[in-house]
């Protein structure tokens, strides 16, 4: 069985197969795929202002750990870093504008 934080010290079990639908509706996963679906890259300073510096680099795991992202990173003359949107994370950021749409609807 998975778990998830629910409080200090407490843990709130969740059923197997869940996770991935909850991340992808917690808060900064969409901000951050719609920015890098309009900007075509993003820095992870962009993604600060969405959440936290904890959220965001838990988002940012999942997001790159389930190919929803990609990392690219070089240094050449200076360390560059950035990310890019892959074409299943434009699919799912589809998906998430169509579930706000039946939400708000």
């Amino acid at each position: 069985m998975n778990y998830t934080e629910k409080g200090k010290g407490e843990k709130m079990k969740y059923k197997k197969g869940k996770e991935p639908l909850k991340c992808l509706c917690s808060r900064g996963t969409e901000e951050i795929l719609e920015l890098l679906a309009q900007k075509g890259i993003g820095r992870y300073r962009d993604f600060t202002q969405f959440a936290s510096t904890h959220t965001i680099n838990g988002r940012l795991r999942y997001l790159l750990n389930h190919g929803f992202i990609q990392h690219h990173f070089t240094k050449d003359d200076k360390r560059k870093e950035w990310y890019t949107i892959t074409e299943k994370g434009r699919i799912a950021l589809n998906i998430l504008k169509e579930l706000n749409l039946l939400v708000e609807g």
